[in-house]
């Protein structure tokens, strides 16, 4: 399986031309939120109809960036898997929208306990063997992909790299901390922040069995 991979899109769509190709080529294009700039149901239209036009298959998850009314839209679309399963060519899929408090309020924050309750009703499907992939706008907590560098310090959460660490996913997808776009490993969980795409960031990823490559790309 192929994966494209953008997180903080931010309303930026010019550089999605220069994207087709990969686009097409992908089996699943992965949008790990802030896909709006605290734009509400036009503005997801909008970005949403610019990958549809390229993409045969997008799964998403909210940012803290999203307003409530884009969020829907996500799910309206079927493309949402906060909080939910897809199953495609093999492979599983589940993720969590949203982030931690951030300074100066955003629309879809929540407490880590809030993850947790979340994260912890999460119970495999009988029979679940497929390799599982985890999608969130929140990266884990201390990785590579999670420090706050004006901070110096690591600005993830503890009940995802929790879900990571018990439910072994083969790949973790993030964003949110636009400054630590890199790849990192929790145990054998490959974790990878692809950098803001507003800023012509992304990543492929490519996964045969449990194998997975995973590479930062940039246009």
């Amino acid at each position: 399986m192929k994966i494209l991979a953008l997180s903080d899109i931010h309303g930026e769509t010019r550089l999605v031309d220069r994207l087709a190709d990969r686009l097409n080529e992908a089996d699943v294009v992965l949008l790990a939120g802030d896909i709006t700039n605290f734009g509400g149901h036009d503005e997801m239209c909008r970005i949403l109809d610019v990958f549809e036009g390229y993409a045969r298959c997008i799964l998403a998850v909210h940012g803290n960036c999203d307003l409530p009314a884009a969020e829907e839209e996500l799910v309206r679309r079927g493309l949402s898997v906060d909080g939910r399963r897809k199953h495609i060519n093999g492979v599983h899929f589940t993720g969590i929208g949203g982030s931690l408090p951030c300074i100066g309020r955003t629309s879809s924050e929540m407490e880590e306990s809030v993850f947790s309750d979340i994260l912890d009703a999460y119970t495999p499907e009988q029979g679940e063997g497929s390799p599982l992939v985890f999608l969130s706008h929140q990266p884990p907590y201390g990785t590579k992909i999670d420090m706050v560098s004006r901070e110096q310090r690591h600005g993830g959460s503890h009940a995802i790299r929790r879900f990571i660490e018990e439910r072994r996913p083969v790949l973790a997808v993030s964003g949110h901390v636009h400054e630590s776009r890199g790849l990192d490993k929790v145990n054998q969980t490959v974790v990878v922040n692809p950098g803001p795409f507003r800023s012509g960031n992304y990543a492929v990823v490519e996964i045969q069995g449990g194998t997975v490559d995973a590479k930062l790309c940039h246009i």
